[in-house]
């Protein structure tokens, strides 16, 4: 589980491919720590750390993660987010995530308000049951909360340490995203439909 509080961001050093596997590494951030069999929020992808080099973190991604997030999209230089798994100590800054990518999207429009941004976002019309306006959702790893919700996009607001401090300082329009919508609306709905009644 993860908060998406990101902790650092990185760049992928190098990229190569097995047997429809894809194997990235990603440059070791100087104070982070992390060992084989790990999970890792990369962009918001729970991903298990499979070796620890000098210089780098590598991770091999399935073709199902391909399919769903953006992780086909990436190349050497890509800047991602990293957040470590939470402990039961850790203090949860934004919303519970479980690093399942649901899609991802596209940015439509980026909009500039004095040093903060809102983000429109596309998204399969399937998903819109998951978004309220205040609500939460994660774009790239990133704890957010939602401002608005039309029938295929949704908007969200980013604060200049928000900027700073993620990968979405470099996003542009047209950029993919990857979105995980909010934990509990999914459960709660697998609930309500399968209840019985008696």
């Amino acid at each position: 589980m993860f908060s998406g509080i990101i902790a650092n961001t990185s760049s992928v050093l190098k990229i190569s491919e097995k047997r429809k596997i894809k194997i990235v590494a990603i440059k070791k951030p100087r104070s982070f720590r992390a060992k084989p069999g790990e999970s890792i929020s990369v962009n918001g992808v729970c991903s298990t750390v499979v070796n620890t080099l000098r210089d780098s973190l590598v991770f091999e991604y399935m073709p199902e993660t391909l399919r769903k997030t953006n992780v086909k999209e990436w190349s050497i230089g890509t800047a991602v987010n990293l957040e470590r798994s939470l402990t039961l100590n850790s203090l949860i800054g934004g919303h519970l995530l479980a690093g399942h990518i649901d899609v991802a999207g596209k940015i439509l429009q980026i909009q500039r308000e004095g040093n903060s941004k809102t983000f429109h976002v596309n998204f399969p019309r399937e998903f819109r049951r998951y978004l309220i306006p205040k609500g939460s959702v994660a774009i790239e790893g990133v704890s957010l909360t939602v401002v608005d919700v039309s029938a295929k996009s949704f908007a969200v607001s980013l604060i200049p340490y928000t900027l700073l401090h993620t990968n979405l300082r470099g996003k542009k329009i047209g950029d993919s995203v990857n979105i995980e919508f909010d934990l509990f609306s999914k459960y709660a709905e697998s609930i309500l439909k399968h209840r019985t009644i008696r």
